[in-house]
Order: structure tokens, then C-alpha cells, then sequence
């Protein structure tokens, strides 16, 4: 950050894709035309496949820091079906802490029908509010599509959620975001402000 207000030419490496994200928004915040080039993290679908093959398991943390307000289980192999979670603000009529489970799917055929059911009873399991699968591309077939509606909705306040819902890197790369209530940002619990997909 002083380099670039003293303007002079820099170089920021970090082995993290948060850390990166962390400064790229502290950057535009403060120089919001400033040119930003980074390498390391993907930037478009073919950098997505190429992250997945070369370092899954760092695809896979990446893909859920896309998502706001979840974050990465520190376990990643043996993860009983869910590969990141995230808290909302509003707890349950009980006064219980309500989650939404993420699971992520590489590769180009995304989720089988069967791994799509044994997604549901995760759900049910973990008790979550609600669940989200990420896949590569939009490869959902109709009989998941039929699976995700039968699931119905979930209420909070006055807005329906999609109990389970698809959410692609087709989306994220253009700036859809999935449908969530307000999250607790998982690092320091508390609310999270509305902000731009990173």
C-alpha cells in the first residue's frame, strides 16, 4: 500500500489465495482505478480447471472463500460431506446457531445423482439451514433440478431461500453470487456488510 502511494513499481507475493484477496480489496478500496494484475488465483474458467487439477485442495478452499460468510473446514479429507460452513445472523426459533453447508464438486460432470442425495441427508444431518453445492459449469441434469426443487424452500423473515441450491463458477465469474440470508463473516462473528464477489 505505501509503495503505491509513493508510486513506485511493486510486487505483493503471498502463498494464500485469502491473503490476496484481503489485500486486492484494501488496494481497489483506496485505488479503485488502480490496475491490478494478479497471477496465482483463477481469473476465468480456464485458470479454474487449471487450479483444480494442479492443487484441489487449494481449489477447493478457494471456491468457498468465493461465497460470503464461508469459510473452509481445517480438515479437508474425512470431511463427512461438507467441505466448508458458514453461520447466519438470525438464530432459530430456539435461540440455536442456524448453518449452511457448502460442498464442492470439480471437474466437468459435477454432482452424480446419488452424491446429490447423499448431499441431502448431509443436510439433514448437520441439521443445516440450508446447503449449497458448487460445481464447475452448469451441469446440473433435470432430475437434480427436480431433486433441488422437491426439497422446497427455507423462510427467514420474509424471503424464501432454496433449501439446496447449485451455484456455479460460471456464476461467480459473472458476479452472481448464491441466494443467502445475512451471514456472520467467519473470521470474526459478526454480521458481514454487503460487498462486491471478490
Amino acid at each position: 500500500m505505501a509503495a503505491q502511494e509513493l508510486k513506485r513499481q511493486w510486487v505483493g507475493i503471498d502463498i494464500s489465495p485469502w491473503a490476496v484477496d484481503i489485500m486486492k480489496g484494501r488496494l481497489l478500496r483506496k485505488f479503485p482505478n488502480l490496475d491490478l494484475h494478479i497471477d496465482g488465483v483463477p481469473t476465468d474458467m480456464d485458470s479454474a480447471y487449471l487450479m483444480h487439477n494442479d492443487k484441489p485442495l487449494a481449489f477447493e478452499a478457494w471456491v468457498l472463500q468465493r461465497i460470503p460468510g464461508i469459510a473452509p473446514n481445517e480438515k479437508q479429507v474425512g470431511d463427512r460431506g461438507v467441505d466448508g460452513r458458514g453461520y447466519l445472523v438470525d438464530k432459530n426459533r430456539e435461540g440455536e446457531t442456524q448453518s449452511v453447508i457448502v460442498q464442492v464438486k470439480g471437474g466437468k460432470h459435477g454432482m452424480t445423482a446419488s452424491e446429490f442425495r447423499d448431499f441431502q441427508h448431509v443436510i439433514e444431518r448437520e441439521n443445516a439451514f440450508m446447503g449449497i453445492v458448487v460445481v464447475m459449469e452448469n451441469s446440473m441434469n433435470r432430475n437434480q433440478r427436480r431433486e433441488a426443487r422437491i426439497a422446497g424452500d427455507v423462510h427467514l423473515a420474509a424471503t424464501a431461500y432454496p433449501k439446496i441450491q447449485f451455484w456455479t463458477l460460471e456464476d461467480h465469474f459473472a458476479g452472481r453470487a448464491p441466494s443467502l440470508p445475512p451471514m456472520l463473516d467467519p473470521f470474526t462473528g459478526k454480521p458481514m456488510l454487503p460487498k462486491a464477489i471478490l
